[in-house]
């Protein structure tokens, strides 16, 4: 990595940028360093972002589909809603990539569960990876 110093020793700081003249010699080997280098930055930070995020997680907007019919249907949210592990997965992982907090516990049944806005996601680990039940209410 470069520090903050020897880009604007190289003379590639703010004035550098428009172009004005052409680096030569051991400047240019230099230059071709830092884009090789921004260029991995800018994988990395693209292969980060690919995943579940706010707004493009088609798993999210799945879940949120199910809890929407049974809103219509109850004028409330469900209390559970069963899962199989890619969709927990991903549910979790969107927690994660939008540094929200994970409410993770188990169930009375052993099972884990995942707080999901005001619905609880519980694991069948039996299913299928992309299995998504039908929501319901705990009564006792």
């Amino acid at each position: 990595m470069f520090t903050r110093r020897e880009w604007i020793g190289a003379g590639f700081g703010v004035a550098g940028a428009g172009g004005a003249e052409q680096p030569a010699g051991n400047d240019a080997r230099r230059l071709d360093e830092m884009i090789t280098q921004f260029e991995a930055m800018v994988a990395e930070l693209r292969q980060l972002n690919s995943g579940c995020s706010t707004g493009t997680c088609g798993t999210v907007g799945r879940v949120r589909d199910a809890m929407s019919v049974f809103l219509r249907a109850n004028a409330k949210f469900p209390d559970a809603l069963e899962v199989g592990p890619g969709i927990f997965y991903d549910v979790y992982d969107w927690h994660i990539r939008n540094r929200l907090p994970v409410s993770s516990a188990r169930a009375a049944d052993g099972r884990y569960a995942l707080g999901f806005m005001f619905t609880r996601l519980l694991l069948r680990p039996d299913a299928q990876p992309d299995y998504l039940g039908a929501p319901y209410d705990l009564r006792a």
